[in-house]
């Protein structure tokens, strides 16, 4: 969906001049990537982003909506400007707009949409395509099979199916990893393990993807090309026993590797929304149990770092898990840092695919005879999490900085201040842990261990640590308790003012995203 968005005006020319609107539904992007609320919302932009003259269509149900109580949205989403229902009459209502326009839809991964009125939906968008409407509409959708679809694709034509037009694609990516990686020349072993990879894949590009995983790691021990058509046979062929063998395989690593690994499909699968990669390293220098200490030494934080943290992710994963930067990018080895350290990708750690999830999170599903891969108690996950946020926003308090023996914050200059953004710049995981500790607190009802923490937390904000000036607000609005001791007043606002300030002069904007 992705090419085509790129790609379609070399395929369809009349599109030059034609509105193109677009979403793309994303279970590993976290809730707001799974709404129809927001699907709906994204295309109603685009199209009138690129053509003001829909305006009319959306002034009516706005006039409508702009002075009545606002509602929830369909999707659970909290105080949206206009209610669900109506941002579906207003896109039934571009399709008899007096002017002959043409819209192209692209919707991509419906199955990772949240299934609640996912029917209604799809619908929709057959309903669009009608040669009814006046504008011209073409809904190109995209999605691995689900029953709503299945249904409504009866009834049409256009539709492909990829296992059934991607052989040759299969073959031509099977022919090269087995010349250039494996080093199997010509001859009747090398065509024997490329039909048998074919027959075995049944259209499906993933497997594929994972047997050519498995087979490198096992030339790179050593091994007779006819032990290598030995071990392919011995691979599973069905998607989900290739996880489970995985996972099996993972379980054998040294205790530690394991209990990281397991750890990392815990916060990727529970996290609020998907973690950058320092944030992840920064989530694993915090132990999540309640019960351990904590030294707040800044030396001592930088030595619990994991140095190569994308190694580890690979390592500890089997591969499952994968480093995604934004639009695509998937950063090498090699370029990570470079490409990171010029701003060009914001790499987060997610999944390497829907069904992944999907089997890892199944109740009793395949997954749940691997030891490695059940999470019994999601509840245990969200008080993890919750436990490792406030153990860090303690850590940030706590931590010594020549700051920390500053005079009062009133009597600051800018060394200070400067000094001061550059330490939160340093703590990646703060923007996390102030946005998305309540989401893991609500979810693990407020787990007794959890509320100490935060006690302790309180009981650090003084008024002559630094960042009570930034952090009472948050505190007080979050427990409707003002921490003890801390009276600020403009004293705060003066100085979140100059952290800011700073922030912006050094190009520090990590810490804007914060406040």
């Amino acid at each position: 969906m992705k090419y085509m968005k790129d790609h379609l005006l070399e395929y369809e020319p009349d599109a030059k001049r034609a509105i193109i609107a677009k979403f793309f539904y994303s279970y590993r992007e976290g809730e707001s990537q799974i709404s129809h609320y927001n699907m709906l919302r994204s295309i109603l932009y685009d199209i009138l982003n690129q053509n003001g003259s829909f305006f009319y269509h959306f002034q009516r149900e706005f006039r409508k909506h702009q002075t009545s109580p606002r509602e929830t949205g369909h999707d659970g989403l909290s105080d949206p400007e206009v209610p669900y229902g109506a941002l579906k009459d207003v896109l039934r209502s571009i399709g008899k707009h007096d002017g002959r326009e043409q819209i192209y839809l692209l919707i991509d991964a419906v199955d990772e949409s949240t299934d609640k009125d996912r029917r209604s939906v799809l619908q929709l968008l057959f309903d669009l395509c009608s040669n009814n409407n006046r504008c011209i509409i073409k809904a190109i959708v995209a999605s691995r099979p689900v029953v709503e679809l299945e249904a409504l694709i009866r009834k049409s034509q256009a539709y492909i199916r990829m296992q059934d037009v991607n052989y040759s694609d299969i073959r031509k990516f099977v022919r090269a990893f087995l010349g250039s990686e494996l080093q199997l020349t010509e001859g009747a072993l090398r065509h024997a393990t490329e039909e048998y990879i074919l027959e075995n894949a049944q259209g499906v590009f993933l497997w594929v993807h994972l047997v050519r995983g498995q087979l490198v790691k096992f030339v790179e021990k050593g091994c007779s090309k006819s032990e290598i058509f030995g071990f392919l046979k011995s691979l599973p062929t069905e998607l989900e026993d290739f996880y489970k063998h995985i996972l099996k395989d993972l379980e054998k690593n040294e205790v530690s590797d394991a209990a990281v690994g397991k750890r990392m499909f815990e916060l990727v699968l529970f996290a609020s929304r998907p973690l950058r990669v320092p944030e992840f390293q920064h989530a694993f220098a915090i132990t999540d149990y309640v019960d351990s200490g904590l030294n707040p030494s800044g030396e001592s934080f930088q030595d619990c770092l994991i140095v190569e943290i994308e190694k580890r992710i690979i390592h500890c994963s089997g591969n499952l898990l994968e480093i995604k930067g934004r639009d695509g990018i998937f950063p090498s080895k090699n370029n990570y840092s470079n490409c990171l350290s010029k701003g060009y990708i914001d790499p987060v750690v997610q999944v390497m695919h829907q069904t992944v999830r999907e089997f890892l999170l199944r109740p009793k599903g395949p997954c749940s005879s691997v030891d490695f891969g059940v999470i019994e108690d999601y509840i245990e996950v969200h008080a993890k999490i919750a436990t490792t946020c406030i153990r860090y926003l303690i850590f940030a308090v706590l931590a010594r900085t020549r700051i920390s023996e500053s005079p009062r914050i009133e009597a600051w200059t800018s060394e200070h201040f400067e000094a001061y953004v550059k330490h939160l710049h340093d703590m990646p995981l703060l923007n996390y842990a102030l946005s998305h500790l309540q989401d893991h607190l609500q979810r693990c009802r407020g787990a007794p261990d959890n509320e100490d923490l935060l006690s302790q937390l309180v009981k650090h904000l003084t008024a002559s640590n630094p960042s009570s000036y930034l952090l009472t607000e948050w505190i007080t609005s979050y427990r409707n308790k003002t921490p003890p001791g801390n009276v600020l007043g403009k004293s705060a606002k003066k100085s979140r003012y100059w952290v800011l300030l700073f922030a912006v002069s050094i190009g520090l904007d990590r810490i804007i995203k914060r406040h």
